[in-house]
């Protein structure tokens, strides 16, 4: 059962939910079946939960009620099933043993490895490739020819900010054992070539907080490491500036505009939301803000249930560390920020490639 669970871990990042609907509900099926026998082998104890029973029954409530008032249900049962398997990882993750959890990580690691080589192969050949397929097409689509111009790599993702956040949240993970540091390298070097700013934003946050709320001396190392974050995300933004404003400005442009359809679909259905998956902007699906789209979707309970199950899993990680100085949990705990903090501009939380990872390290911090 463990070799399933890292089959799973490693090919979810490979099957996109959006390029491959098909392919994804059944590598969903496949994760339903492994996480529900995993379960039933494990005889969870449900005083483990007990810190987020209530934050879970919430979210789980919000998204329950908005399923009932949905104008589309068989769409937001659909894409409710896709939501399934990321709970169900999150449960069965917080039951792994010691052998379990560093499996669960070496498989992590293996698929964020594996990620990094389609990203640079893109990088090397993918373009010529990209360049004349747009050319007999007669593509006209301004993200293509953006994705193009700017060679912003994006390979097995469907965006580069995708492919950026992925590989944000696992670089924290490359150092929770010495065998996986050398995975930090490519890591890096697909961050910068995907040029996303909210993922560069996302960890340089994220690693600031962590270094500044444990209760340790900060050594040289750790401000240089922010500094060097810093320079490196004004050098990207001069980057995509340089030569090309109004190419850059129209992806900052589009997200207020996202927003503020948003806000507009918010204001009609408060409380329960439109249901899951049913909401559509005029020239998009996502709000490229995830805390704005659950409150679309799945209405107040379903976004107060999702931040109050983030604050319990995260402050009770933060009280872990405290106590214990474990710096594999500092570490989780940094991941886990870089996806909620990127997902302040982007999407990944809806795409599962994206999303299952981080709902497996939030069970591993419980």
């Amino acid at each position: 059962m463990l070799a399933l669970l890292m089959s799973v871990i490693i090919i979810r990042p490979f099957v996109s939910s959006v390029a491959y609907p098909y392919a994804d509900l059944l590598l969903n099926a496949a994760g339903i079946a492994v996480f529900i026998v995993l379960l039933i082998a494990k005889q969870p104890v449900l005083q483990r939960f007990s810190s987020v029973a209530y934050p879970a029954g919430v979210f789980i409530a919000g998204i329950s009620l908005s399923l009932i008032t949905s104008s589309d249900i068989a769409g937001s049962i659909i894409e409710l099933f896709k939501s399934v398997p990321c709970l169900l990882a999150f449960i069965a993750a917080a039951y792994l043993d010691g052998r379990e959890r560093k499996a669960v990580m070496f498989a992590a690691m293996c698929a964020a490895a594996l990620v990094c080589l389609c990203a640079l192969y893109q990088r090397i050949f993918g373009f010529g490739n990209l360049a004349r397929f747009i050319a007999d097409t007669r593509t006209t689509s301004p993200v293509a020819l953006n994705y193009l111009t700017g060679k912003r790599v994006f390979f097995p993702f469907v965006t580069p900010n995708s492919l950026g956040g992925y590989c944000a949240m696992a670089l924290p993970l490359c150092f929770t054992e010495k065998r996986f540091y050398w995975i930090a390298v490519p890591l890096s070097a697909v961050i910068l070539l995907t040029q996303s700013l909210g993922a560069l934003f996302a960890l340089l946050t994220a690693v600031y907080l962590c270094v500044f709320l444990m209760p340790s001396r900060k050594t040289a190392w750790q401000m240089a490491l922010i500094s060097g974050l810093l320079a490196v995300l004004i050098l990207v933004f001069w980057i995509r500036i340089s030569g090309r404003s109004l190419e850059t400005a129209a992806p900052g442009l589009a997200r207020l505009e996202y927003w503020r359809e948003t806000l507009s679909v918010i204001r009609e259905h408060p409380l329960l939301g439109t249901g899951i998956g049913n909401m559509r902007l005029r020239s998009s699906i996502y709000s490229h803000n995830a805390f704005l789209q659950l409150w679309a979707e799945t209405g107040i309970l379903g976004l107060g249930g999702f931040i109050w199950l983030c604050f319990a899993v995260l402050r009770n990680a933060f009280r872990r560390f405290y106590a214990r100085k474990d710096a594999s949990t500092a570490l989780l705990l940094c991941s886990c920020m870089v996806f909620l903090l990127h997902n302040l501009f982007d999407f990944t939380f809806s795409l599962p490639e994206v999303s299952f990872l981080w709902w497996l390290l939030m069970g591993m911090l419980l």
